[in-house]
């Protein structure tokens, strides 16, 4: 037996046999020259990596390593005296350190290779390594690599926000073969991230706002500090024009002020008077067709039937210019009346502006200030037996400044009944009819048709209504696919019937469940339909699944 690892000797045995009233055996010598383990190859994985690869010539060698920092005053040092069993740490031999005074080394293989991380501080780093194949050969001598761990110097990293480029200038000329990497996002940059060359182009067209980030790396160096440069594309906030409505604006002296929440910002604007036609507010004038650089507020001048138009934008050095506003001027007018169908042919008509005067007229082709007044005292009424359509017209002229408003009208049907409304509760089955009209008592009929077929008309015969009861409800029936219909008409004495009321609802037919076993469940799917809630049934033990039947599940 070997006593020493690192023990160099010539192994000499000498033995014979013996016995009891016999002469002994001659002597058999045995020698074996002890050799030693070829040195471990220390080489780095890559070129940016900090893991190191160990590799040893010797056939059934292990390869143990350390890693010791300069300066180190209180670490032990490795040498071939102080290599035994004790402080080989291997996966069944775990060393604890505060028992012995000796380096521990731990066993090389694929998942444990020596790492300097990139968070060692700047100093000499020292790998030690060392190949041992006990207990027929002595361990190799100790090879070490020295790497010095300086840091980088961060990059100089500046941004130009007129022509949106980042500039990265290295700081370290005299030391070739630096990357740089960053990132936009907020992350640290690292080994991993993009990669740049210099220069970095922004969309200066495009409002933007990060930190870019960079940092230097290197094989055998500390990547650098993170060099930051804000990123920053403004986009000026638009102009506001004050008043910025018809109604704000003062007549006795129409002027219209712009301004821009930035101090340095410069207002461009254009005008134009146009006729009303459709109310169009979208914005036709081009960023560059603002001729007008604002200094004194605009005096607008308009006439009944037009608008003055302002089309305007901000622009500031360095910055994207605003949206374009766009505000139309009109000489106020009052808001229209609206008009109300009441009991007994009352027409009731309002309007939202204060103080306006309101005036009607009932079957004449227009309405203007000298036809007669509204007042609640003696509101408009229409004769609820007509048999022909009334229309009641009406206009409100406001005080002071404010015109007249845009005429509005409501057309009475002549003595008839409100049309009915038919309403689904949710998703269920029940449904609901309502009519305005009060007193009205209400028919209805249900029918059906397959899916691929449609109604023969649009009406079902009135000889298949039923009279429709509030604390029942219509229940329908959806057993089947198809095209159900439900079909409603109001009536009331001395009253023209309503018109017919219809709601149709197409009924799809369900995909049969699909059944899974799992482990320890049964998994019941079928295919989505949509707006229907669908429910399974399910029985266990042959019969088939009847809604509502005993031993069925939901």
């Amino acid at each position: 037996r070997y006593h020493k690892c690192d023990e160099i000797c010539n192994l000499e045995i000498e033995a014979l046999a013996a016995k009891v009233g016999c002469r002994p055996s001659a002597s058999v010598n045995f020698r074996q020259a002890r050799r030693r383990v070829a040195s471990p190859e220390i080489e780095r994985e890559d070129t940016f990596s900090m893991n190191y690869r160990l590799h040893c010539v010797t056939p059934g060698s292990t390869i143990f390593y350390t890693v010791e920092c300069s300066p180190a005053s209180d670490n032990p040092v490795l040498e071939s005296p102080n290599i035994t069993s004790s402080n080989l740490q291997t996966p069944n031999n775990p060393v604890q350190a505060s028992k012995n005074r000796l380096p521990i080394l731990e066993e090389y293989s694929a998942k444990n290779k020596p790492c300097l991380g990139d968070d060692m501080l700047p100093s000499t780093i020292t790998l030690k390594a060392v190949a041992v194949c006990m207990p027929d050969m002595c361990c190799s001598s100790v090879v070490e690599m020295v790497l010095k761990a300086e840091k980088l110097e961060p990059p100089v990293v500046t941004f130009d926000r007129v022509s949106g480029l980042v500039s990265i200038v290295s700081t370290e000329d005299n030391i070739p073969g630096i990357v740089y990497k960053y990132t936009t996002d907020g992350t640290t940059p690292s080994i991993n991230s993009l990669e740049c060359d210099g220069n970095i182009l922004f969309d200066p067209a495009s409002p933007i706002d990060l930190t870019f980030q960079c940092k230097a790396f290197r094989a055998g160096f500390r990547p650098s500090e993170i060099a930051r440069t804000h990123v920053l594309i403004e986009k000026v906030e638009a102009p506001t024009a004050i008043p910025s409505k018809s109604k704000e604006l003062d007549l006795s002296n129409p002027i219209v002020t712009l301004n821009c929440s930035r101090q340095d910002a410069q207002i461009r604007y254009h005008c134009d008077i146009r006729v009303i036609s459709d109310g169009s507010r979208e914005a036709t004038v081009d960023i560059e067709n603002l001729e007008n650089v604002y200094q004194e507020p605009i005096n607008v001048d308009v006439d009944l039937g037009k608008e003055y138009v302002i089309t305007t934008a901000a622009f500031c050095e360095g910055c994207l210019h605003s949206d374009i506003v766009k505000v139309a001027y009109q000489i106020p007018r009052c808001d229209p009346p609206e008009l109300l169908q009441l009991e007994n042919g009352i027409i009731q008509i309002t309007t939202k502006t204060n103080n306006a005067n309101i005036f009607y007229s009932i079957n004449e082709d227009s309405v203007n200030e000298g036809s007669k007044l509204y007042s609640r005292d003696d509101p408009a009424k229409v004769d609820i037996m007509a048999t022909e359509e009334q229309v009641v017209r009406a206009i409100a002229v406001g005080p002071g400044v404010q015109k007249l408003s845009e005429m509005a009208q409501l057309i009475v049907s002549p003595g008839k009944v409100a049309t009915p409304a038919i309403r689904r509760q949710g998703l269920s089955n029940e449904f609901s009819v309502f009519v305005g009209t009060t007193g009205a008592r209400v028919m209805f009929a249900v029918d059906s048709v397959p899916l691929d077929t449609a109604f023969d008309s649009g009406k079902i015969d009135k000889d298949k209504f039923m009279q429709y009861s509030e604390t029942e409800k219509i229940l329908m029936d959806f057993s089947k696919a198809g095209i159900y219909r439900i079909q409603a008409q109001a009536m009331k004495d001395d009253l023209v019937d309503s018109e017919i009321a219809t709601y149709e609802l197409k009924v799809p037919k369900l995909s049969p469940p699909q059944i899974t076993r799992c482990v320890t469940f049964v998994k019941l799917e079928t295919e989505e339909v949509d707006g229907a809630y669908i429910t399974i049934y399910y029985t266990v033990g042959g019969k088939d699944p009847v809604p509502g039947a005993v031993g069925c599940n939901v």
